[in-house]
């Protein structure tokens, strides 16, 4: 694996982590008495780090594509069979939890939805109580067909077409935020356009890496990511308008991370340092007038960024030695990141309703378990599936 791919893997593990973590101090009671504002500061990033996985998503699937170029037959084939077999068995999983904990009765419609999968967040097609993270799939499969189905052809990208996908997910954007109630359904299938536009900028992201980005840049870019996530623009739980802002405020940190190392001379671009300041400060003027918030915790978030910088700038040699040596675990981990990110809550919700045992055993337990359902899913149940497929 190159650096390019160490460093998404490492993002990819670090998010799956962050996930892990929010819901931890969701469920768990003795962890979620400690959530608070400034607690969220470290531990709620769960919504923030399934934005992640959609950027990363597009820049690995146009880097994937640029260096192996596939037919549109390829390309569904390879996502349906590193996405389903591992989400099926995780929905079966779900399922038996289901009806243990919640007596949940067995629907085979729910079941289906789940696998597809097409359940939502609104309750129009029910998510499991006990593995709502499903959620994300949704989009993500979308993300796949749109692509692969308009997208490509011949080997070759379709521009025209993912032209036309970024203008209908910037309509599907203003649709979103209109003080309008429409069908559910409908709504549902607005919001998978809306959030599209977050994959496309990831997947364009890989067609500007040649812009300017340097390690400043890429850490202001990261710690203004905080700032951004808990602003409250249209107080929806998935707000396109401000996760678009989120994707476009963490291109600088992503082009630094896929550079190429052999060059020296970047293309320095105004335009999209301009936007990226103008984004931050008007964020942070948004959040200074924010009264969800304490005065305390407005200005942890405003100067955020700026004390990470200033960090940088006199530990810049510490940081890079702390990361060269936990990338290459770190993008190892994020192999597994989609199981990890699957299977938890599931575990999490056996154990936590468990009064017997304290809290220390159940942590243990949920760990372990986690661990073994990730080997058994990327080490046995995987590669069985893709030597099956692929010798076919």
């Amino acid at each position: 694996m190159n650096t390019r791919n160490n460093n998404l893997e490492a993002m990819r593990a670090l998010a799956a982590i962050a996930v892990f973590i929010c819901h931890l101090f969701s469920l768990v009671p003795e962890m979620a008495r400690y959530k608070n504002h400034f607690t969220n500061l470290f531990t709620n990033w769960g919504t923030e780090s399934v934005i992640v996985f959609f950027i990363i998503s597009g820049i690995v699937i146009h880097l994937s594509f640029e260096n192996q170029p596939k037919t549109k037959i390829e390309f569904i084939k390879n996502r349906v069979l590193r996405l389903y077999p591992i989400l099926i068995c995780c929905v079966i999983l779900t399922a038996v939890i289901e009806r243990m904990i919640f007596k949940t009765p067995f629907s085979l419609t729910h079941f289906i939805a789940n696998a597809l999968p097409i359940a939502t967040l609104d309750t129009s097609i029910t998510l499991y109580q006990s593995n709502p993270v499903i959620w994300s799939l949704s989009f993500e499969v979308f993300f796949y067909l749109c692509f692969g189905l308009f997208c490509i052809g011949n080997k070759k990208l379709n521009k025209n077409m993912l032209y036309l996908w970024a203008i209908l997910g910037l309509i599907c954007i203003y649709l979103n935020v209109q003080p309008y109630v429409y069908p559910k359904v409908l709504a549902h299938f607005f919001l998978l356009f809306a959030l599209s536009f977050i994959w496309l900028i990831g997947f364009y992201i890989v067609k500007f890496r040649q812009l300017y980005s340097n390690s400043h840049l890429a850490i202001l870019s990261l710690f203004s990511l905080p700032l951004l996530s808990r602003l409250h623009l249209f107080f929806d739980y998935l707000d396109p308008v401000k996760y678009t802002l989120f994707a476009i405020i963490s291109s600088p940190f992503f082009l630094y991370l896929i550079r190429k190392r052999e060059q020296s001379a970047l293309a320095k671009n105004n335009l999209l340092l301009w936007t990226y300041a103008i984004i931050l400060l008007g964020s942070a003027i948004t959040l200074a007038y924010d009264e969800h918030y304490s005065p305390f915790i407005r200005v942890c978030y405003i100067f955020l960024p700026f004390f990470m910088l200033i960090m940088f700038s006199f530990f810049g040699k510490l940081f890079r030695y702390i990361y060269s040596k936990i990338i290459k675990p770190l993008a190892h981990m994020g192999k597994f990141s989609y199981s990890l990110y699957l299977v938890h809550y599931p575990i999490i919700v056996l154990f936590v309703g468990i009064q017997t045992i304290s809290f220390v055993i159940k942590l243990l337990l949920i760990l372990i378990t986690t661990s073994i359902a990730i080997y058994l899913f990327e080490f046995k149940l995987q590669p069985y599936f893709n030597k099956l497929f692929k010798s076919n």
